[in-house]
């Protein structure tokens, strides 16, 4: 009775806790097999706790960018808030793309041209290498207050939201 609830929950929570892989099937025979509803709620507690942090985690990790200003870390929807009333061009570049460097002069032609307006020219770069993204960076004199290097892109959610495949 009790002490079969007791054990089980035991070893289910510290399980969880453990990070040891629990399978829906175990899951479902837990709850099957512990009769006691406060038992049962130590677990289902801790499973919902469990998914809400795993969710802010993945949040803060989510879309961080590298600036080329000051190299502080921000997340897109920071640099994109500190555009907040106005139209943003987001440029996906990186310094190896052959097209990307190609495009850069129409680029610089369009914001010429645009100048005045309430525009802002985004670059995010999809680069591995920082050391190569500054250099070209400097080499095409981009804005460096709108310059910004994805920290690791695999598994961005703005990449994989847009199907982000190939650039430019």
């Amino acid at each position: 009775g009790i002490s079969r609830d007791f054990y089980l929950t035991d070893v289910m929570y510290h399980a969880l806790y453990r990070n040891v892989p629990v399978s829906r099937k175990t899951l479902r025979s837990y709850y099957r097999l512990c009769k006691d509803a406060a038992y049962e709620s130590i677990v289902r507690n801790y499973i919902e706790q469990k998914k809400k942090y795993a969710t802010q985690a993945k949040r803060k990790k989510d879309n961080r960018l590298i600036a080329f200003s000051n190299a502080k870390v921000y997340t897109l929807d920071e640099v994109l808030e500190q555009q907040k009333g106005k139209l943003v061009l987001i440029d996906i570049w990186a310094s190896w793309c052959v097209p990307c460097l190609e495009q850069q002069p129409y680029m610089e032609k369009l914001k010429q041209q645009l100048k005045g307006e309430n525009i802002t020219f985004l670059y995010l770069s999809m680069d591995k290498e920082l050391n190569r993204w500054r250099q070209r960076n400097n080499d095409l004199e981009l804005d460096s207050h709108f310059s910004y290097v994805f920290e690791g892109r695999e598994k961005q959610s703005f990449i994989e939201k847009y199907s982000i495949e190939t650039i430019p």
